[in-house]
């Protein structure tokens, strides 16, 4: 009910932790802006991490914020919501979605939409686009882009159009497409009820885990004798998340790491030392 992103370094801490959670989690980033109460983010999760992944990136980013601001008291009001996504058109209304919502928000006039800094609309028709940001993943399914020269800049040129004439938007269906559980087609509907299986559960850890320690030539005895933060532990307790998914009270149970808050202050210093070996 309150402005999570009143000050500019409100904002740029989120994107810095939404890329930190991009590139530990093996996300892959579609688009994502920020509005005065919250954000809208679409992304795909290769690793199917998406609730590990959010609950780091979530609790992270509020952590730092109170450690900004003196703040106090749970940041964001309930868990986020998920939709499922169809590749193709739906993606790609998603992400013309996305980029219209500081307009419809009012948080930005139409006339300064490309211009708006905390999306990733500037970034991608600018001259500033990350790799991890690219449009190839969904650009070519905008039809009315798909045919021009340059497509990033007719696509700029179309969100421009939409956002000052809102009836064109909902033209293509991008007005409410988020009301339901999933954004797709009615086969892409149908095919998620029949084939879509459980998440891994215990079982997919504890296999995770066996392989991890009889890889690494460790045991449960090794586990029990060794110190709680020993970076053999680390390591498995990295590859525990990033493979399996496997929550943090769970690892710090398993390996005998200790609290939870102790296990999350590892991993920290773990992902910024790969961060700072890959940037050397």
């Amino acid at each position: 009910g309150c402005d999570v992103f009143g000050s500019p370094d409100a904002a740029k801490l989120f994107e810095d932790c939404l890329c930190e959670a991009r590139a530990e989690h093996g996300w892959r980033l579609h688009a994502y802006c920020i509005v005065r109460e919250g954000f809208h983010v679409a992304l795909e999760t290769p690793r199917a991490n998406l609730v590990s992944g959010m609950h780091w990136f979530q609790s992270t980013f509020a952590k730092r914020l109170r450690g900004m601001n003196g703040t106090r008291g749970p940041l964001f009001q309930g868990r986020y919501r998920a939709l499922l996504v169809e590749r193709g058109a739906p993606l790609a209304n998603l992400v013309s979605y996305i980029h219209l919502r500081p307009v419809e928000t009012g948080v930005v006039s139409p006339e300064l939409l490309h211009m708006f800094r905390w999306s990733s609309l500037r970034r991608i028709v600018g001259h500033d686009c990350p790799e991890y940001l690219s449009p190839s993943g969904w650009i070519d399914e905008v039809r009315e882009v798909s045919n021009a020269p340059d497509k990033v800049a007719a696509y700029g040129a179309l969100v421009s159009r939409m956002a000052r004439n809102p009836d064109g938007a909902v033209a293509i269906g991008i007005r409410g497409m988020t009301r339901g559980p999933v954004i797709g087609s009615r086969g892409f509907r149908a095919a998620l009820v029949e084939h879509t299986s459980p998440p891994a559960g215990e079982d997919t850890w504890h296999e995770t885990l066996e392989s991890l320690l009889d890889s690494n030539g460790k045991s449960r005895g090794d586990v029990k004798a060794d110190a709680k933060g020993a970076p053999w532990k680390v390591d498995l307790a990295l590859a525990l998340r990033n493979r399996a998914g496997a929550p943090l009270e769970w690892i710090a149970r398993e390996l005998g790491m200790g609290t939870v808050n102790s296990v999350s202050h590892h991993l920290w210093l773990a992902r910024k030392s790969i961060r700072e070996l890959q940037s050397a």
